[in-house]
């Protein structure tokens, strides 16, 4: 049988058909897509929350037993408690370590900033061209992070530097900034540390999502 040639318009409307299936099958395609993508971001969102809380109740609970420990300690050896911003327990082979510290967080009123540029000023003076790594280690402690807020616990460890620099300006300077931090709150950190075999060096086991 002779095969009929089809017209223009036949042509026209065969390949509208066509053109119209493959819209909707792209569109299916991507609907299945984004049903996947949703589930899979709801679903991993979900998990991580619920790990969250896990791990929020582990480090309570294990905040609780480690103190009590701690507190235990002094008991077995009667002695008088001490107060104590960290201490470590060791298990008895060796091999693994827990260090629980506690720290005090503090926040810097409006005036910090005037204190904090007299201190770089003297730093410069003093240590910009004659002894730049000085210089460096101690203008590192003023760096601001991320949000624009300075590392108030990093800033005081200025203090420590007073004898060392020996500079009236730089001793007014750092009593300014006592004067304008506010404690905030205390941090409490709770980490594991586990001996590496090879080089005896304490390793922390971290419990980062981005490091494992």
């Amino acid at each position: 049988m002779e095969q009929k040639e089809l017209t223009v318009n036949e042509l026209k409307a065969q390949l509208a058909k066509a053109e119209e299936k493959q819209k909707r099958e792209q569109k299916q395609l991507i609907t299945a897509y984004e049903k996947k993508r949703n589930e899979f971001v709801v679903k991993t969102a979900n998990k991580f929350l619920e790990i969250r809380e896990i791990l929020k109740d582990f480090k309570m609970e294990s905040m609780q037993d480690g103190n009590a420990l701690h507190l235990e300690m002094y008991k077995v050896f009667n002695k008088k408690e001490k107060e104590s911003k960290q201490f470590q327990l060791v298990s008895d082979d060796g091999n693994f370590k827990l260090i629980i510290q506690s720290q005090d967080k503090f926040s810097f009123d409006e005036t910090a900033e005037v204190h904090i540029n007299a201190i770089k000023q003297v730093l410069e003076d003093k240590f910009a061209s004659r002894n730049k790594t000085m210089y460096k280690i101690l203008t590192s402690l003023l760096i601001k992070n991320k949000t624009g807020d300075w590392n108030s616990n990093k800033v005081l460890e200025l203090s420590n530097y007073i004898d060392d620099i020996n500079d009236p300006r730089f001793s007014e300077a750092i009593r300014g900034l006592r004067h304008s931090a506010h404690h905030s709150g205390t941090a409490k950190y709770f980490n594991a540390y586990q001996k590496n075999q090879e080089t005896k060096a304490w390793e922390n086991i971290s419990i980062q999502f981005s490091t494992l």
